[in-house]
């Protein structure tokens, strides 16, 4: 496992597989959990946004390349629960083009070190 941060700072956790892989992420916000097959291509992940989180599932065609399935999570959420700007702001959400409500991806946050 990996740490990074100080007294003053977010502490980020990494944890990562026998050949480099990431496992898992946790900033205290947003944690997420990587799934891997026995060739260590990565086949799952699941993100924790703490009021609703989403799965994803990937396999994989030797001749038609990646497949993705995505799930979201049919859990009950309690409602009107909303999230401040400065944490929305410390969330790094990379929006594409194409349906940017709908498409985007997740990295650590901006804050890392």
């Amino acid at each position: 496992m990996e740490t990074s941060g100080s007294a003053d700072e977010r502490v980020m956790e990494y944890t990562y597989d026998k050949v480099g892989n990431l496992k898992s992420y946790n900033d205290g916000v947003i944690s997420v959990q990587y799934g891997y097959d026995d060739l260590y291509q990565k086949i799952s992940d699941t993100v924790d946004y703490d009021i609703f989180s989403l799965s994803n599932t990937y396999t994989y065609k030797t001749s038609a390349g990646l497949k993705i399935r995505a799930a979201l999570h049919t859990q009950q959420y309690q409602r009107g629960i909303r999230i401040c700007d400065k944490v929305m702001k410390e969330i790094n959400l990379k929006h594409y083009t194409q349906r940017p409500k709908w498409n985007y991806s997740i990295s650590p946050s901006k804050n890392a070190n």
